[in-house]
C-alpha cells in the first residue's frame, strides 16, 4: 500500500497474509460467494493510501480476505478514522486462525497511521466481538446504523482499540 510498510507475513499457525492485488479479485469473490457474502468491488483491491486490503493463503490457495475503510467524518457516535471491515473467510477454512491473521495484518497497517482503530459489528455477532476483544477492542457506541451500515436485529456496536505502543509511550513520557 502506498505510504505503508505492509508486507507478506506468515503467522504462527502458518497463514500467509499479503497485500491484496487486483489479480486476487476473482478468488476473493469466489470466497465471498461460498461464504454467502457480497462480492467485492474492484476498487477494494486497487492500491490506495487511505485503505488496505489483505488476503490469507493456505498452501497457495486464497481462503480469506479483509479490508479497512477510512471515514473522514464522524457519523453520530461513530468517530472519523480508520475502521476494520469486510472480513470474509471460506467456510472450509473457518475457525483455524485466518480471521485473526487478517485482523493482525490490518491493525499493523492502521497503527502506522493512527493511534486508534475502530470496528463496527452487529451486537449479536459474539464470535467477531470476542475475536476483536483479543486485540483490545471495547465498545464505545451502540445504535441502529453507523457509517451506512445497518444491522440484523437493529443494533450495532462501534468498538475502538488503542495502538498498544502509544499507551506505553504516553506512560513513559509521564514518568520522565
Amino acid at each position: 500500500m502506498p505510504g505503508t510498510r505492509l508486507t507478506s507475513t506468515r503467522d504462527a499457525v502458518g497463514w500467509l497474509v499479503r497485500p491484496a492485488a487486483p489479480r486476487d479479485l476473482a478468488a476473493i469473490n469466489a470466497v465471498s460467494r461460498a461464504a454467502g457474502r457480497p462480492e467485492w468491488d474492484p476498487t477494494a483491491v486497487a492500491p490506495a493510501s487511505d485503505r488496505c486490503a489483505v488476503v490469507a493463503l493456505a498452501a497457495g490457495v486464497l481462503v480469506g480476505a479483509a479490508k479497512t475503510h477510512r471515514y473522514p467524518l464522524a457519523d453520530g457516535d461513530a468517530p472519523a478514522g480508520h475502521y476494520l471491515g469486510g472480513v470474509v473467510v471460506h467456510p472450509d477454512a473457518r475457525r483455524r486462525g485466518a480471521g485473526r491473521a487478517l485482523t493482525a495484518a490490518r491493525l499493523a497497517w492502521i497503527w502506522e497511521l493512527a493511534d486508534v482503530a475502530y470496528y463496527i459489528a452487529n451486537a449479536r455477532n459474539a464470535a467477531s466481538i470476542a475475536l476483536h476483544a483479543g486485540f483490545g477492542f471495547f465498545p464505545i457506541a451502540a445504535g441502529p446504523q453507523f457509517h451506512g451500515v445497518t444491522f440484523d436485529g437493529g443494533r450495532g456496536l462501534v468498538l475502538a482499540a488503542r495502538r498498544p505502543d502509544s499507551a506505553r509511550q504516553r506512560g513513559r513520557a509521564l514518568e520522565t
